[in-house]
């Protein structure tokens, strides 16, 4: 892959709250003569039940909860609507991970991109995932999506190793290690697991399909990002550690 001169950091689970936010932000966009594309990943739950639907942004301690809008409101967790209020919501890249909800997953997706295009950011998203039916139904919903598959290591002969975290009944059987040739649909595959690679063992097999290289989980990391012409990457490490100024910047 050549070296490009733009790079793009995704930022595990900074887009869930407004520190995280506003601390990717606050980040240098140049690095060894790169530019610097910042994006947020953010955990999208949704609850489609109540008065009224919400989406929103929790982790939590597994991933797996549902909490109803009463439970959001209480814990005054990041929505969707307040996240694309924020005046400076145009000024990064987002990564939205399907977590869970109540309601259809599918709704919920048909909801969210409505909402990215009403605030002019359409083209500035990807919809991921660890469960490739779930990102195939997305897929035949709506064929310009931006689908990208977690996978939890990249083998030094191209194929990938997926487990998936949701959608357990459907999914675990679309599981393991995959070819090319299985993961039709899917545009990205996002490295976010203990034994990730990086861009130095993607195969012309794979061709058609962007890597984003990950878990990257330190300064020096990126680093290595920036001087090996990178194109991406998903950093794992806190977002209020500058990337300017650490004992590798």
């Amino acid at each position: 892959m050549g070296k490009s001169e733009e790079l793009v950091l995704f930022w595990h689970r900074a887009g869930n709250d407004a520190e995280g936010l506003n601390a990717v932000l606050s980040q240098t966009t140049r690095l060894h003569g790169r530019t610097l594309r910042h994006a947020v990943e953010c955990d999208l739950k949704w609850d489609l039940e109540g008065r009224e639907p919400l989406l929103f942004f929790h982790h939590g301690l597994t991933g797996l909860s549902r909490p109803r809008r009463s439970k959001v409101e209480a814990r005054g967790w990041l929505t969707l609507d307040q996240l694309l209020a924020r005046p400076r919501a145009d000024e990064l890249d987002y990564m939205f991970e399907m977590k869970g909800g109540r309601g259809s997953s599918r709704e919920a997706v048909t909801r969210l991109v409505r909402a990215m295009e009403d605030r002019g950011l359409g083209h500035r998203f990807v919809i991921a995932a660890s469960s490739l039916p779930l990102l195939r139904d997305l897929r035949r919903d709506n064929e310009a999506l931006l689908l990208g598959l977690f996978v939890v290591h990249t083998r030094i002969d191209g194929l990938v190793v997926n487990v998936p975290f949701i959608d357990l009944p459907r999914s675990v059987s679309a599981a393991g290690t995959l070819r090319p040739v299985d993961l039709g649909g899917i545009d990205v595959v996002v490295g976010s697991g203990p034994l990730g690679r990086g861009e130095s063992v993607w195969r012309p097999a794979m061709e058609g399909l962007t890597l984003i290289p990950g878990p990257i989980g330190g300064v020096e990391g990126v680093e290595r990002l920036a001087r090996e012409g990178s194109q991406s990457g998903f950093i794992y490490f806190n977002a209020r550690t500058p990337l300017i100024g650490s004992p590798f910047g």
